[in-house]
């Protein structure tokens, strides 16, 4: 890890080579979410604010996944950023599938190219030639994996529920390569376990939802991890459902113990963490889990957001366990909310 001063030295630096030079300056920030902790803003407002000064045209341009990303920027370094937005639409569900089976595809002609490569690489074990795949195994893999991806109704659900989840084509792409690396060697017998299927998408669709989350929790901002605590902390009281208002009252406990509920998000706010946190796919949308709406024509989308039910995508001891070994950083306050629950009560 590079020390903050370093860093923020070095891009000065930079900086003013190009303010002396009269150049213009762009700062491109890709998975602006994981830029949103407290201390790499405070590096990005410092780093502007110098700049400034020195008179340099900069120019900042963030690119993220969600188009909420501003809002869990604090106001000074929001001031930084313009209104202007450039939304790029999601692909449309077939086009998803479509781009499954092409990354998926096995090019027999592309194949050949590596093909002296491998078996350099593979000269120190007897049987080189079982080890590459033979024309019949790449005939058979083509077909099933057409039949997966375009006539297999259980496929197409799991990839529908991901999709409509908002997942993007990066992460499809992830779960593809991690699909791959399931299968086991092709032979000259060709058996199930040498090709795709939904039961490998499945399984690694799981394993790779920890590595997301855990990489997803080291890069939100310390209020986000306090309402997955609140949230947690619903859990173990056995509510395995809650609305908006019941995660601000329980969190609001949290602050009037310790005296400090001038420092509180108020509920919008909290609204919209819990709206970002949706799209990260750490908390799922529950509808009506609560009965709330009567009328026999409405539908639980109806529900006014401040009522509709939420609940935890992930089992709460993973976020726990992480703050408890120090994986996860966050304030001493929200650490104390997350390990002693009962004192604040």
């Amino acid at each position: 890890m590079i020390a903050y001063v370093k860093i923020y030295d070095y891009l000065k630096q930079i900086l003013q080579k190009k303010a002396e030079k009269k150049e213009t300056v762009i700062i491109i920030i890709d998975e602006m979410e994981q830029f949103a902790t407290s201390k790499k803003q405070l590096l990005l407002y410092n780093l502007v604010d110098w700049a400034q000064t020195r008179d340099v045209r900069i120019g900042l341009l963030g690119v993220a996944e969600h188009s909420n990303m501003l809002q869990l920027l604090e106001m000074r370094v929001q001031s930084r950023f313009s209104n202007i937005q450039i939304i790029v639409p999601r692909p449309k569900f077939s086009q998803v599938l479509a781009f499954l089976e092409q990354s998926l595809t096995l090019d027999k002609t592309v194949l050949a190219s590596y093909e002296g490569e491998v078996a350099e690489s593979l000269k120190s074990y007897e049987k080189i030639n079982s080890m590459w795949p033979p024309d019949s195994y790449l005939e058979e893999y083509q077909n099933r994996l057409s039949v997966l991806v375009n006539k297999t109704k259980s496929f197409r659900e799991l990839i529908q529920f991901e999709y409509d989840a908002g997942e993007t084509a990066g992460y499809f792409l992830q779960l593809a390569l991690l699909a791959i690396s399931e299968l086991q060697a092709p032979t000259f017998e060709n058996e199930d376990q040498h090709f795709l299927s939904t039961k490998i998408f499945e399984q690694v669709k799981d394993q790779f939802a920890v590595d997301y989350q855990l990489s997803i929790f080291q890069g939100l901002t310390d209020a986000s991890i306090a309402i997955l605590v609140t949230m947690a902390n619903l859990n173990r009281t056995g509510q395995e459902y809650f609305t908006l208002e019941m995660v601000y009252m329980k969190w609001r406990q949290f602050h009037r113990k310790h005296d400090i509920i001038k420092q509180m998000l108020t509920r919008g706010e909290v609204q919209t963490v819990c709206e970002y946190l949706q799209q990260l796919q750490l908390v799922r949308d529950a509808g009506d889990a609560f009965g709330l709406n009567r009328a026999k024509m409405a539908t639980p989308s109806d529900l006014p957001r401040r009522y509709r039910a939420m609940y935890l995508n992930f089992s709460s001891s993973i976020l726990l366990d992480q703050i408890r070994t120090g994986s996860v950083s966050c304030s001493t306050r929200t650490r104390e909310w997350a390990l002693n629950p009962d004192d604040c009560d």
